[in-house]
């Protein structure tokens, strides 16, 4: 069935345009009384929303799980979906079966390697269907056929896997970008009365894979109306060390309480050998307790553990010189700041605010506040001992 929606069934509430007002004597019937007032032995016996993970996730929401890059969402993901897929309670919450429809916008070969490892490790999931075909929900045609494969899948969960990678060429930081964004997200998951071949459809959740809005940020990235739209949102925080437990913190939660979270290991789960008899490893999420850091280590946020962890990497890498960085100084190794900076700058460090524009001269380079910023967070980490630099480079302590 080739069935396609109008701009205005879509983005109607992002549309300009006059309303002429009429009596309402001279409306259809079905705009006449669209609006009807309940009172309270109406809606007293109204049942609670279904839930998919109780306290957490309900039927209909939209949930965005966002954190810095390497922080694990494309790891907690799955093990949410896995699951719900499965009935299995998750972080201590009791969990209602349903269909779940993946969507890997990004790096399908990885994700179908992790929900192997989850099956591996937890079970066989049947109700989990993956979608490996890159979906650009800027284009209408996209969005029906997806909401078409969901329903008659009978999902209740579908998880889009990344925001950035589904809705290509939209800036994040416009209102209207991401209004639509919502809108999109809200279309794709709503309930709909038989048509066709197609069965009647109770709707599903939403769940949005997406960024921070800035290292050590507490919101999505992007336009505000995101995180005002959405019914939970899950912060990922990245660890200073990152072989221990990542944090999510449930920054927002219509379901349960708010500043609630759990914690998580990413472990690897062997699937076999190759060609060469090497031993197949994937990621897979295991629930863990919230580890504390030990009382002689420093409190770093999200910001400076990125950009620690970015140092000691790029180290490990082989990307530094050993040598003194200063006179009368035992050898170090040094990595060249220029290098730092286009590192974080493929990590998402700097904010929106910190590049020059794009039709600049000098694109690609930072502007005085990326600079200013990178200056500071060096400068916070000198103070904890932690590290040491110069202009030209920087090592650690």
């Amino acid at each position: 069935m080739n069935r396609h929606l109008s701009p205005e069934e879509i983005f109607g509430p992002l549309i300009d345009h006059q309303q002429d007002f009429r009596p309402a004597n001279d409306l259809p019937p079905t705009q006449r009384h669209r609006f009807k007032i309940l009172l309270p032995a109406d809606y007293a016996a109204a049942q609670a929303p279904r839930y998919l993970i109780k306290g957490l996730l309900g039927a209909g929401d939209l949930g965005v799980l966002f954190g810095p890059p390497g922080a694990g969402k494309s790891v907690v993901a799955p093990y949410l979906a896995h699951a719900v897929a499965t009935g299995r309670d998750a972080f201590g919450r009791r969990v209602n079966r349903g269909r779940v429809v993946y969507c890997a916008a990004e790096d399908e070969t990885g994700l179908m390697q992790r929900i192997r490892a989850l099956s591996v490790r937890y079970g066989e999931a049947d109700g989990l269907g993956l979608i490996t075909a890159t979906p650009n929900f800027t284009s209408s045609n996209d969005l029906v056929a997806l909401r078409d494969a969901a329903r008659a899948f009978g999902a209740e969960l579908i998880v889009i896997d990344t925001l950035a990678a589904a809705f290509p060429g939209i800036d994040e930081n416009d209102a209207r970008g991401m209004g639509m964004v919502v809108h999109t997200l809200r279309q794709l998951g709503k309930p709909a009365e038989p048509e066709g071949d197609l069965p009647a459809w109770s709707g599903a959740a939403v769940l949005v894979v997406h960024h921070g809005a800035k290292a050590g940020g507490t919101t999505p990235r992007g336009h505000g109306i995101l995180d005002g739209a959405a019914d939970v949102t899950l912060r990922v925080s990245l660890p200073e060390d990152r072989s221990a437990a990542r944090s999510v913190t449930l920054g927002k939660n219509r379901n349960g309480p708010c500043g609630d979270g759990f914690a998580f290991s990413i472990i690897a789960e062997r699937l076999g050998t190759d060609a060469d008899g090497d031993t197949i490893t994937a990621p897979v999420c295991a629930e863990d307790t919230i580890q504390k850091a030990p009382k002689n280590r420093p409190k770093l946020s999200d910001r400076q553990q990125l950009l620690l962890q970015t140092i000691t990497d790029l180290g490990a890498a082989g990307a530094g010189i050993s040598e003194p960085a200063c006179p009368n100084m035992a050898p170090v190794l040094l990595i060249n700041r220029s290098l730092l900076v286009e590192q974080l700058l493929q990590d998402e460090w700097f904010e929106h605010g910190h590049l020059l524009p794009e039709n600049s001269p000098k694109r690609g380079r930072l502007a005085d506040p990326g600079h200013k910023a990178i200056h500071q967070a060096l400068n916070s980490l000198k103070s904890k001992k932690l590290v040491g630099f110069t202009r030209e480079a920087v090592w650690l302590v």
